[in-house]
């Protein structure tokens, strides 16, 4: 459910077409935070072993990898206003995720109580940032570098998309390559407008 976006709704569709009886939301509310440190420890574990592959195919001492954020609402260039967001960098050797985060902004209980003017409860609150969601980007790519660095690891070149927010916090240190993909959208997206300009 997690792993492919799948609300109950649509977790009771699929059970459904399997001849399996429906399960309530809240059920699977209460099985996902259970699995969710699960989860994420096997996530972790699977990036420090990434990490070991990187370094290993590297013809040098640094890793390079390609690192890119996106948001649970789509921005348009202009407007973020996502509530979340998640980042990864993938080793450019191995195409392997070594290492990845999420900011959060919102908590749904939090929002609860605020809006009942309540005190709020003693509970899992998952939200770990205060600023825009445009913001979440170099934040995420920064903190990820930082704890490469903390396992013993340096980023010698990062491929990313031309943001330059981004670019300016990171370590000077880093060489900063433009992902191929974002070159293709940006190129392709300028031309097209040139040409509707022009006719």
């Amino acid at each position: 459910m997690i792993n492919a976006g799948m609300g109950p709704s649509h977790v009771n569709n699929f059970l459904t077409g399997c001849n399996i009886p429906p399960v309530d939301a809240s059920t699977l509310r209460k099985k996902q935070k259970e699995l969710a440190p699960v989860i994420i420890e096997a996530a972790e574990a699977s990036c420090k072993e990434a990490q070991r592959e990187e370094l290993e195919c590297s013809e040098c001492s640094e890793l390079e990898g390609s690192f890119d954020a996106g948001w649970q609402k789509r921005g348009s260039g202009w407007s973020y206003n996502s509530h979340t967001g998640h980042a990864s960098l993938i080793g450019i050797n191995t195409g392997k995720v070594v290492e990845f985060d999420v900011r959060t902004r919102n908590c749904s209980i939090c929002q609860y109580h605020i809006g009942k003017n309540e005190p709020k409860p003693p509970h899992e609150c998952n939200v770990n940032w205060t600023g825009s969601s445009k913001g979440m980007e170099p934040d995420m790519a920064c903190s990820m570098i930082q704890r490469l660095a903390e396992d013993g690891y340096t980023v010698g070149a990062l491929h990313a998309d031309n943001d330059a927010t981004t670019q300016s916090r990171l370590p000077r240190s880093i060489i900063k390559k433009d992902d191929k993909t974002h070159v293709k959208k940006n190129l392709s997206k300028r031309l097209y407008g040139l040409a509707r300009k022009n006719s």
